[in-house]
């Protein structure tokens, strides 16, 4: 298993409250998987290499943990919860385990990556990437229309 680091933090701050740290902690998560399917997908063709990933169930069911938790709190301000896929780091960040993918069946190159595979992942880890962003940049933006019209 290989520790991948996570950029955001939010406890204490303005951003921690709402629905922004979870879209930046899916868009953290979705930064870091987009890069090992994209490790894996380049080294299609390199013996011995066993594709990696993050596990995208794991890492939902511990958000989904944290939102509910957040909801419970007299101040209601988001904290990932941790667990040995999720972690947290130094910053105050997240930080993924990633996973080799078992069971699946080594080429005569005795690797397991399958491309089909890896690019229908790729596509779809983009277009939830792409969600991710719009819906961080609607915050933003009513972010900054409150602050427009208050000033």
């Amino acid at each position: 298993m290989t520790m991948l680091a996570g950029p955001f933090t939010e406890k204490g701050t303005l951003f921690g409250k709402g629905s922004l740290p979870v879209v930046e902690r899916n868009l953290a998560f979705l930064e870091e998987r987009h890069k090992l399917i994209s490790h894996n997908i380049a080294n299609v063709h390199t013996r011995f290499f066993k594709a990696k990933d993050l596990p995208e169930e794991d890492f939902l069911r511990l958000l989904n943990k944290s939102m509910d938790a957040r909801d419970h709190k007299h101040v209601r301000v988001f904290e990932m919860i941790h667990n040995s896929k999720v972690y947290g780091d130094w910053d105050g960040g997240d930080g993924f385990l990633t996973e080799d993918t078992a069971g699946e069946v080594l080429r005569h190159s005795d690797n397991n990556v399958d491309i089909d595979k890896e690019m229908t992942k790729l596509a779809r880890n983009g277009l939830m990437y792409q969600t991710m962003s719009s819906l961080a940049k609607k915050n933003y933006d009513l972010l900054r229309s409150t602050i427009r019209e208050t000033a």
